[in-house]
Protein backbone atom coordinates (compact mmCIF):
# COMPACT_ATOMS: atom_id res chain seq x y z
CA UNK A 1 0.00 0.00 0.00
CA UNK A 2 1.15 3.60 -0.43
CA UNK A 3 -0.78 6.73 0.81
CA UNK A 4 -3.24 7.83 -1.82
CA UNK A 5 -2.41 11.66 -0.10
CA UNK A 6 -0.29 14.37 -1.42
CA UNK A 7 -0.72 16.74 1.55
CA UNK A 8 1.46 14.46 4.27
CA UNK A 9 2.21 17.21 6.79
CA UNK A 10 -1.35 18.37 6.74
CA UNK A 11 -2.54 14.60 7.44
CA UNK A 12 0.56 13.92 10.43
CA UNK A 13 -0.17 17.16 11.94
CA UNK A 14 -4.00 15.26 12.22
CA UNK A 15 -2.50 12.74 14.05
CA UNK A 16 -1.33 14.89 16.74
CA UNK A 17 -4.65 17.38 17.35
CA UNK A 18 -7.50 14.60 16.64
CA UNK A 19 -9.64 13.79 19.48
CA UNK A 20 -12.50 10.93 19.40
CA UNK A 21 -15.85 13.78 19.95
CA UNK A 22 -19.24 12.08 21.01
CA UNK A 23 -21.20 15.40 21.89
CA UNK A 24 -22.15 17.35 18.22
CA UNK A 25 -24.10 20.64 17.66
CA UNK A 26 -27.02 18.92 16.12
CA UNK A 27 -26.31 19.77 12.40
CA UNK A 28 -24.79 17.74 9.30
CA UNK A 29 -21.51 18.85 7.37
CA UNK A 30 -21.64 21.24 4.56
CA UNK A 31 -22.15 19.84 1.26
CA UNK A 32 -18.59 21.37 0.31
CA UNK A 33 -17.00 19.29 2.79
CA UNK A 34 -19.14 15.79 1.71
CA UNK A 35 -17.70 16.75 -1.60
CA UNK A 36 -14.21 17.08 -0.81
CA UNK A 37 -14.58 13.63 1.32
CA UNK A 38 -16.28 11.64 -1.15
CA UNK A 39 -13.38 12.87 -3.88
CA UNK A 40 -10.78 11.91 -1.26
CA UNK A 41 -12.34 8.38 -0.57
CA UNK A 42 -12.13 8.30 -4.75
CA UNK A 43 -8.64 8.09 -4.27
CA UNK A 44 -8.15 6.09 -0.81
CA UNK A 45 -10.40 3.40 -2.77
CA UNK A 46 -8.22 3.41 -5.64
CA UNK A 47 -5.03 2.08 -3.36
CA UNK A 48 -7.44 -0.23 -0.97
CA UNK A 49 -9.78 -1.33 -3.17
CA UNK A 50 -10.99 -4.27 -0.98
CA UNK A 51 -12.92 -1.14 0.97
CA UNK A 52 -15.96 0.99 0.52
CA UNK A 53 -16.34 4.09 2.16
CA UNK A 54 -20.06 5.89 2.02
CA UNK A 55 -21.15 8.78 3.07
CA UNK A 56 -24.04 10.16 4.63
CA UNK A 57 -24.93 13.52 5.16
CA UNK A 58 -27.75 13.00 7.48
CA UNK A 59 -29.56 9.55 9.88
CA UNK A 60 -26.72 8.96 12.28
CA UNK A 61 -29.11 8.48 15.00
CA UNK A 62 -31.41 6.15 13.00
CA UNK A 63 -28.36 3.89 12.69
CA UNK A 64 -26.93 3.74 16.10
CA UNK A 65 -28.11 1.39 18.74
CA UNK A 66 -30.19 2.92 21.41
CA UNK A 67 -28.52 1.39 24.61
CA UNK A 68 -26.15 3.14 27.69
CA UNK A 69 -22.75 2.20 26.85
CA UNK A 70 -19.58 4.15 25.51
CA UNK A 71 -20.58 4.65 21.90
CA UNK A 72 -24.66 5.04 23.13
CA UNK A 73 -23.67 8.10 24.49
CA UNK A 74 -22.61 9.56 21.07
CA UNK A 75 -25.70 12.46 20.50
CA UNK A 76 -26.31 15.52 18.27
CA UNK A 77 -24.42 13.97 15.29
CA UNK A 78 -26.53 14.01 12.04
CA UNK A 79 -23.60 13.06 9.70
CA UNK A 80 -21.76 9.82 9.16
CA UNK A 81 -19.70 7.59 7.30
CA UNK A 82 -19.71 3.85 6.88
CA UNK A 83 -16.48 1.54 6.61
CA UNK A 84 -17.13 -1.64 4.29
CA UNK A 85 -14.04 -4.21 3.39
CA UNK A 86 -14.21 -7.33 0.95
CA UNK A 87 -14.00 -10.52 2.61
CA UNK A 88 -12.29 -12.37 -0.45
CA UNK A 89 -9.41 -9.88 0.39
CA UNK A 90 -7.19 -11.99 2.94
CA UNK A 91 -6.22 -8.65 4.77
CA UNK A 92 -9.69 -7.00 4.54
CA UNK A 93 -9.76 -5.85 7.87
CA UNK A 94 -5.97 -4.72 8.33
CA UNK A 95 -6.72 -2.84 4.99
CA UNK A 96 -10.30 -1.18 6.40
CA UNK A 97 -8.15 0.36 9.02
CA UNK A 98 -5.77 1.80 7.01
CA UNK A 99 -8.17 3.24 4.67
CA UNK A 100 -10.77 4.44 7.40
CA UNK A 101 -8.20 6.25 9.26
CA UNK A 102 -6.73 8.16 5.91
CA UNK A 103 -10.37 9.23 6.08
CA UNK A 104 -10.88 10.25 9.16
CA UNK A 105 -7.58 11.97 9.11
CA UNK A 106 -8.58 14.18 6.41
CA UNK A 107 -11.69 15.06 7.70
CA UNK A 108 -9.82 16.15 11.37
CA UNK A 109 -7.58 18.57 8.44
CA UNK A 110 -11.00 19.78 7.65
CA UNK A 111 -11.54 20.91 11.06
CA UNK A 112 -14.36 18.31 11.46
CA UNK A 113 -14.69 16.15 14.58
CA UNK A 114 -15.16 12.23 14.64
CA UNK A 115 -15.42 9.06 16.36
CA UNK A 116 -14.70 5.87 15.31
CA UNK A 117 -17.98 3.31 16.07
CA UNK A 118 -17.79 -0.71 16.32
CA UNK A 119 -20.21 -2.73 17.24
CA UNK A 120 -22.63 0.11 19.27
CA UNK A 121 -24.35 0.50 15.33
CA UNK A 122 -27.39 -1.08 13.83
CA UNK A 123 -25.84 -3.31 11.08
CA UNK A 124 -29.93 -4.31 10.14
CA UNK A 125 -30.67 -0.81 9.57
CA UNK A 126 -27.65 -0.18 8.10
CA UNK A 127 -28.12 -2.46 5.18
CA UNK A 128 -31.48 -1.84 4.42
CA UNK A 129 -30.29 2.28 4.17
CA UNK A 130 -27.23 1.93 1.98
CA UNK A 131 -26.99 -1.18 -1.16
CA UNK A 132 -23.93 -2.55 0.28
CA UNK A 133 -21.66 -4.34 -2.49
CA UNK A 134 -21.98 -8.35 -2.63
CA UNK A 135 -19.24 -9.94 0.14
CA UNK A 136 -18.95 -6.53 1.81
CA UNK A 137 -18.92 -6.80 6.14
CA UNK A 138 -19.73 -3.18 7.95
CA UNK A 139 -16.47 -3.06 9.58
CA UNK A 140 -17.13 0.72 11.18
CA UNK A 141 -18.76 3.66 11.63
CA UNK A 142 -17.29 6.84 12.35
CA UNK A 143 -19.76 10.24 13.72
CA UNK A 144 -19.08 13.39 11.40
CA UNK A 145 -19.48 17.11 12.58
CA UNK A 146 -18.66 20.02 14.88
CA UNK A 147 -18.69 18.89 18.67
CA UNK A 148 -19.54 21.04 21.21
CA UNK A 149 -17.10 23.75 22.32
CA UNK A 150 -16.23 22.30 25.59
CA UNK A 151 -15.86 18.41 26.44
CA UNK A 152 -18.93 17.17 28.44
CA UNK A 153 -19.12 15.84 31.67
CA UNK A 154 -19.72 12.28 30.12
CA UNK A 155 -16.97 12.79 27.38
CA UNK A 156 -14.65 13.42 30.50
CA UNK A 157 -15.92 10.58 32.14
CA UNK A 158 -15.22 8.06 28.87
CA UNK A 159 -11.98 9.47 28.58
CA UNK A 160 -10.94 8.63 32.21
CA UNK A 161 -13.19 5.25 32.25
CA UNK A 162 -11.38 3.96 28.99
CA UNK A 163 -8.39 5.55 29.47
CA UNK A 164 -7.77 6.83 26.17
CA UNK A 165 -5.42 9.10 27.22
CA UNK A 166 -2.78 6.58 28.26
CA UNK A 167 -0.87 4.92 25.90
CA UNK A 168 1.46 1.47 26.44
CA UNK A 169 5.49 2.95 26.78
CA UNK A 170 7.68 2.30 23.75
CA UNK A 171 9.71 -0.64 25.50
CA UNK A 172 6.45 -2.63 25.65
CA UNK A 173 5.22 -1.96 22.25
CA UNK A 174 8.71 -2.74 20.52
CA UNK A 175 10.76 -6.39 20.69
CA UNK A 176 13.11 -6.82 22.62
CA UNK A 177 13.15 -3.41 23.51
CA UNK A 178 13.08 0.71 21.65
CA UNK A 179 16.75 1.31 20.72
CA UNK A 180 17.39 5.21 20.10
CA UNK A 181 20.10 3.91 18.19
CA UNK A 182 17.16 2.73 15.33
CA UNK A 183 17.05 5.28 12.06
CA UNK A 184 15.25 8.44 12.81
CA UNK A 185 12.52 7.86 10.39
CA UNK A 186 11.63 4.31 12.08
CA UNK A 187 11.38 6.37 15.69
CA UNK A 188 9.63 9.33 14.37
CA UNK A 189 6.69 6.23 12.38
CA UNK A 190 6.54 4.40 15.97
CA UNK A 191 5.84 7.47 17.21
CA UNK A 192 3.09 8.35 15.28
CA UNK A 193 1.81 4.92 15.12
CA UNK A 194 1.66 4.78 19.28
CA UNK A 195 -0.94 8.03 18.91
CA UNK A 196 -3.85 5.56 16.96
CA UNK A 197 -7.08 5.07 18.07
CA UNK A 198 -8.10 1.71 18.97
CA UNK A 199 -11.34 -0.60 20.28
CA UNK A 200 -11.01 0.03 24.10
CA UNK A 201 -7.56 1.69 24.40
CA UNK A 202 -6.18 -1.86 23.87
CA UNK A 203 -3.30 -1.15 21.34
CA UNK A 204 -2.57 -4.17 19.96
CA UNK A 205 0.10 -3.27 17.92
CA UNK A 206 4.11 -3.72 18.09
CA UNK A 207 6.72 -3.39 16.12
CA UNK A 208 10.42 -4.80 15.79
CA UNK A 209 13.03 -4.05 13.29
CA UNK A 210 15.03 -6.06 11.54
CA UNK A 211 17.19 -5.15 8.76
CA UNK A 212 16.33 -1.88 8.46
CA UNK A 213 13.43 -2.80 7.99
CA UNK A 214 10.12 -2.09 10.27
CA UNK A 215 7.72 -5.10 10.65
CA UNK A 216 4.19 -4.11 12.42
CA UNK A 217 2.11 -7.20 14.33
CA UNK A 218 -0.34 -7.74 16.69
CA UNK A 219 -0.04 -9.05 20.09
CA UNK A 220 -3.32 -10.75 19.91
CA UNK A 221 -6.08 -12.07 17.93
CA UNK A 222 -9.04 -11.39 19.92
CA UNK A 223 -11.46 -8.99 19.25
CA UNK A 224 -13.00 -6.26 21.49
CA UNK A 225 -15.83 -4.14 21.37
CA UNK A 226 -16.82 -5.48 18.51
CA UNK A 227 -13.63 -4.51 17.11
CA UNK A 228 -10.62 -6.92 15.70
CA UNK A 229 -7.28 -6.19 16.32
CA UNK A 230 -6.31 -6.61 12.95
CA UNK A 231 -8.33 -3.19 12.07
CA UNK A 232 -7.18 -1.70 15.11
CA UNK A 233 -3.24 -2.08 13.08
CA UNK A 234 -4.52 -0.84 10.07
CA UNK A 235 -5.22 2.47 11.58
CA UNK A 236 -1.52 2.03 13.27
CA UNK A 237 0.05 1.14 10.04
CA UNK A 238 -1.46 4.30 7.91
CA UNK A 239 0.14 6.77 10.82
CA UNK A 240 3.59 4.46 10.69
CA UNK A 241 3.15 5.48 6.88
CA UNK A 242 2.19 9.06 7.73
CA UNK A 243 5.37 9.37 10.27
CA UNK A 244 7.80 7.83 7.63
CA UNK A 245 6.84 10.17 5.12
CA UNK A 246 6.85 13.02 7.00
CA UNK A 247 10.20 12.14 8.20
CA UNK A 248 11.69 12.59 4.66
CA UNK A 249 12.05 8.66 4.10
CA UNK A 250 11.07 6.75 0.84
CA UNK A 251 9.52 3.80 1.59
CA UNK A 252 7.46 0.63 0.13
CA UNK A 253 5.06 -1.28 2.16
CA UNK A 254 4.80 -4.92 1.88
CA UNK A 255 1.63 -7.19 3.44
CA UNK A 256 2.64 -10.21 5.58
CA UNK A 257 0.62 -13.15 6.83
CA UNK A 258 -1.72 -12.20 9.69
CA UNK A 259 -0.59 -11.95 12.83
CA UNK A 260 2.06 -9.70 11.26
CA UNK A 261 0.67 -7.19 9.87
CA UNK A 262 3.42 -5.63 7.31
CA UNK A 263 7.19 -4.62 6.89
CA UNK A 264 8.13 -1.16 5.98
CA UNK A 265 11.08 -1.09 3.55
CA UNK A 266 12.95 2.22 2.69
CA UNK A 267 13.97 2.69 -0.86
Amino acid sequence: MKLPLNNIKELYKAIETRQSRRKYKSKPIGQSQIETLRETVKLIEQEAPSVKIIIRPEGFERIIKNIFGFYGLISGAWSYAVILADQSDKNYQVQAGYAGELFVLKATSMDIDTCWIGGFYDAEKIERELELPPNHEIMSVVSLGKAKDKKTISEKLIKKVTGSAKRKSFSKLCYPDFDEDWPEWIKLSIKAARQAPSAVNRQPWRFKVENNKLILYSSTEEGKGGVSPYLDCGIALSHLELGARNAGQSIKIRELVLPEIAEIIPI
